[in-house]
């Protein structure tokens, strides 16, 4: 019997470790401000992006609850529209609060698959996108000629983007108070 435990005892300090790499992303924060944005950023894993949009989601069913929303980054902000350069929530995110609009050229993100990455803007990238309590759009300028998305309402989003929003150059927050 002292035998076996002793054989039990030694496997159980060889047990491979099984548990799943951590995925981590850049989070670009922007606050749109008068003087200018101002700009931060923090890492962020898959499952807190997942833990976000879940909250959210929450949030939204149940807009009478006591305190909806609860301070798990910098991006935590009622009127924030995230954007991914990934389907579903995820991949490096783009945090914009506080209306106003501006080019997505102006931000960097960087991508990397093994030992090669790739540095890039935001313009062109957005794959997909969940709105917060500001209404909002996103915008392309084809020969010359701009085109908008429809004005997205309030919590808008989508796990996959489509039409114009994949190709966009610039976003836009709206303050609906102001219309």
């Amino acid at each position: 019997m002292l035998k076996l435990m002793f054989v039990f005892a030694a496997l159980a300090g060889c047990a491979v470790d099984s548990s799943p790499e951590v995925v981590t992303y850049e989070r670009t924060i922007v606050t749109i401000g008068a003087a200018g944005p101002t700009i931060s950023t923090e890492t962020v894993t898959a499952d807190q992006q997942r833990e976000e949009v879940a909250a959210r989601d929450e949030a939204r069913a149940n807009p009478d609850a006591i305190s909806p929303y609860v301070q798990v980054s910098g991006c935590w902000n009622g009127g924030a529209l995230w954007m991914y350069d990934q389907p579903n929530y995820t991949g490096n995110q783009l945090c914009v609060i506080d209306p106003g609009w501006d080019s997505l050229a102006n931000y960097w993100r960087s991508t990397c698959s093994g030992m090669t990455c790739f540095v890039g803007t935001w313009s062109g990238a957005i794959r997909s996108y969940y709105g917060g309590e500001q209404d909002f759009y996103f915008a392309v300028q084809d020969n010359g000629t701009w085109n908008y998305t429809p004005l997205f309402n309030q919590y808008s989003h989508e796990t996959v983007a489509d039409g114009l929003t994949p190709r966009a150059t610039v976003f836009g927050l709206v303050d609906h108070h102001y219309y």
